[in-house]
């Protein structure tokens, strides 16, 4: 089983940075994230719920034989001419009204999102382990061209009614940790959260692996679709 970028839950695996580009891609994964602190030049704001919303790009094989993903972390609001949820949403062909967006608010309601089409525009950026790769934006596909066509299962999770194999299986260590660190955490079923101490138990055991190994130095797991510094929760 593989996590939401396409890697193995326990072998630790990194691939190729993705080149910056253009790449036709279908909607993979839809993360709820929970709610979340928000600032807006040093001014704290209200905090919103988000999403991360991982995609597959088909046309890129890796050498083991799996597609390659990637993925990005957007603010969900209600706003039709700022918000990046809405600019995901017309990418998709949604209709884009401050109603229609906000039929998307309810418990699994992005799950009707998963499997479709979408440009994502990849940059590269600079961390402290590298360099490294994330989705820019979202723009529609030409109607005029082929379909990308998805080889994953898509999936979805929603930390107030979780699913804890996709929990498990499908999520990264760093997605994981971004859904335990909401700030609604304490209201996620307890099943949740012993799945969590669980999760850190093995991420501090691989660390120790790695050390024993002389491979604390290799790529970490979430080398595609890791957000570059400034891309802050001011944005989105």
């Amino acid at each position: 089983m593989s996590n939401d970028l396409g890697v193995t839950s326990t072998g630790g695996k990194s691939y190729p940075v993705l080149e910056a580009k253009d790449y036709d891609a279908v909607v993979h994964g839809i993360v709820s994230l929970g709610r979340h602190p928000v600032e807006y030049q040093g001014t704290k704001k209200e905090p919103q719920v988000f999403l991360r919303i991982i995609v597959e790009l088909p046309e890129v094989v890796r050498e083991d034989g799996t597609t390659a993903t990637t993925g990005k972390k957007i603010k969900v609001t209600n706003s039709v001419d700022k918000g990046n949820f809405a600019k995901f949403l017309t990418a998709l062909g949604e209709k884009v009204t401050e109603a229609n967006i906000e039929s998307y608010f309810s418990n699994n309601a992005q799950k009707c999102l998963l499997g479709k089409a979408v440009v994502v525009t990849v940059e590269q950026w600079e961390s402290d382990t590298g360099t490294a790769a994330s989705i820019k934006e979202f723009t529609k596909l030409d109607p005029r061209l082929p379909k990308p066509q998805a080889k994953r299962e898509t999936f979805f999770f929603n930390p107030l009614s979780p699913d804890l194999k996709v929990f498990k299986e499908n999520l990264t260590f760093r997605t994981k940790q971004e859904v335990m660190s909401a700030l609604n955490a304490n209201q996620f079923p307890a099943e949740l959260h012993q799945a969590w101490k669980e999760a850190q138990a093995e991420n501090e055991q691989k660390k120790t692996n790695n050390q024993q190994t002389e491979t604390s130095t290799a790529a970490p797991e979430y080398y595609n679709g890791d957000e570059p510094p400034f891309d802050v929760e001011s944005f989105g």
